[in-house]
């Protein structure tokens, strides 16, 4: 029924009855993946980020592989509701950056553990590293997505990153002289 909500368009319908879903409930995890998503979706990081902190609180102690999958989507996408929430503005022009919320962003996404979102971590964090200034970092973030481990990185924002650290950090002038 909530999934129908959501579908139709009745989002804050559709977080509230996801919220409703009892703890003990095996569909528990999933609704939180669903309720945090659809307060993604209607711009509202805070009750996001409660909905992913409770994902997270009901999959950590758990060995299972659906709780250790839930616990590193919980920690992605808390990193990916921070870092869209920092970075205000309606262009690169007038932008502004909360540094607070892109450090968070960053706790985050190191926190996410070596398997199937980890790649994404890493270059998101190699995202939130440059937009603080810590090129040295955003380019640490990224070599390290690019590593045999994760396999191919079929990603242009790395690709575009990276063309963006280069030029950061080109010392051209002061090479030629």
């Amino acid at each position: 029924w909530a999934r129908a909500e959501y579908r139709s368009g009745s989002l804050e319908d559709a977080a509230t009855v996801f919220a409703k879903v009892d703890k003990r409930s095996p569909y528990f995890l999933p609704a939180k993946i669903w309720e945090g998503a659809t307060w993604v979706r209607l711009g509202r990081s805070a009750p996001a980020l409660r909905a992913f902190e409770q994902l997270e609180a009901a999959a950590k102690d758990k060995d299972d592989e659906e709780s250790l999958r839930a616990t590193a989507f919980a920690e992605l996408s808390m990193g990916r509701t921070l870092y869209s929430s920092a970075i205000r503005g309606k262009g690169p022009s007038d932008a502004t950056v909360d540094g607070r919320r892109l450090s968070a962003a960053i706790n985050h996404y190191d926190r996410v553990p070596v398997g199937e979102y980890k790649q994404d971590a890493l270059v998101e964090a190699a995202w939130a590293h440059y937009m603080t200034g810590d090129f040295s970092r955003s380019l640490g973030s990224l070599t390290a997505a690019k590593t045999p481990l994760f396999g191919a990185l079929p990603r242009p924002e790395a690709d575009r990153l990276e063309v963006l650290l280069s030029y950061a950090t080109c010392r051209y002038d002061a090479a030629s002289a």
